[in-house]
């Protein structure tokens, strides 16, 4: 047989505890009986019963017949055991076997479900805390990308020559990369954000540089901060 039952330290205090052939009779019955329904020459016992026999009984105790009839007797009369007796069989029913045994197994199967509800639980929240992490990283990390491809880097004056030259203009590189390189980069008041498109904004004012007074043709002056500020290219 395998199994267990649940007997509790209150069991010291049972008014049958000091009488021997009543206790070991009781908790011997209790290690016997079934833990679930099973049948027996057609007939289904019960959970918490058996089906045995007074002589059956006293030699798997120890005990006189004598001694397993009068133990009976008492626990029957205290409500612990129920009996029917048939010509060669004695079928005993402890009467609150639920008490030792069915309630726990209730407990432990509440518990274990419980238990696994909760597993399942804190492990679908983990798996989909960790799956929000990393779709944050995704998003930080692509979000980055996007800004660190936003962010302007000045050219330097051979790049700015090499445009001019590919665009065939009249923006003399070294001026106009020393001119935005003083102002920081600045176009009035924004940071630059397309070195190309300023370059083809002086390109519509000509040679930058004032003219001279008397007509002369001169240099002129870069464009004004106006000029950029309505610019669609900055």
């Amino acid at each position: 047989m395998d199994g267990w039952i649940k007997m509790h330290r209150s069991l010291l205090e049972w008014e049958w505890y000091d009488d021997l052939p009543v206790k070991v009779l009781f908790i011997h019955v209790l290690l016997r009986a079934n833990h679930a329904p099973k049948k027996w020459r057609g007939e289904m016992i019960e959970t918490g019963s058996l089906i045995t026999s007074l002589s059956k009984l006293a030699e798997e105790t120890g005990l006189s017949i004598k001694q397993v009839r009068n133990s009976i007797k008492k626990l029957e009369k205290t409500g612990e055991l129920g009996t029917q007796r048939g010509k060669a069989w004695t079928k005993i029913t402890v009467c609150k076997y639920e008490d030792y045994q069915a309630r726990e197994e209730k407990e432990g199967t509440e518990e274990g479900k419980a238990g696994a509800q909760q597993g399942h639980s804190e492990g679908t929240a983990g798996a989909t805390n960790k799956n929000e992490k990393n779709e944050r990283k995704k998003e930080d990390s692509i979000g980055g990308a996007r800004k660190k491809s936003r962010t302007f880097t000045p050219p330097s004056l051979d790049e700015v020559i090499a445009y001019c030259k590919e665009r065939n203009n009249n923006v003399d590189p070294k001026r106009w990369h020393d001119f935005y390189q003083s102002k920081g980069w600045m176009v009035g008041k924004n940071k630059m954000k397309d070195w190309k498109a300023a370059v083809r904004t002086w390109e519509k004012d000509s040679p930058p540089g004032p003219k001279k007074q008397g007509g002369a043709s001169g240099p002129l002056s870069p464009p004004s901060d106006a000029d950029y500020e309505t610019n669609p290219f900055n």
